[in-house]
């Protein structure tokens, strides 16, 4: 998977992917876009290169990223449910928990954390522009 196109393309086709991580494997059911806005060190994690994973904290959560385009650009795609053993995961935090989102900081999708599986038709939804820098989320269908 090529992981150095914008968000959006990257977002839409990690829907029905598969990663294996914290020994379960995980089908990707729900990712966001994001790209530009203001940068914060909490938002480190948007700068990361191709398909790096990174890490952003946020009220005591941990939101699971992956990196698009090329790094020290702010593009990112996180995570936001996902399927495991036939359980919607809901929510990047509850993602971030059980895929332990920190032990995956830096790694690799694809190298170090293996991907699997073929992109699932999603829809795509518009989203309030509260952090300014959201292009919309995709969600398995």
């Amino acid at each position: 998977m090529n992981y150095k196109n914008n968000a959006k393309q990257v977002a839409e086709a990690l829907v029905g992917k598969k990663i294996e991580a914290n020994g379960l494997v995980a089908e990707i059911v729900e990712t966001e876009a994001y790209e530009g806005g203001e940068q914060t060190a909490r938002r480190g994690c948007m700068k990361l290169a191709p398909g790096q994973l990174g890490v952003m904290p946020f009220r005591g959560n941990y939101f699971l990223n992956v990196g698009t385009q090329e790094a020290g650009v702010p593009s990112c795609v996180m995570i936001r449910a996902v399927n495991v053993d036939g359980e919607l995961v809901d929510g990047p935090g509850k993602v971030g928990k059980v895929l332990d989102a920190n032990g995956l900081e830096y790694k690799v999708l694809g190298k170090e954390v293996p991907v699997s599986g073929k992109t699932k038709p999603s829809e795509f939804y518009e989203t309030e522009k509260q952090s300014g820098n959201s292009q919309g989320r995709y969600r398995l269908k």
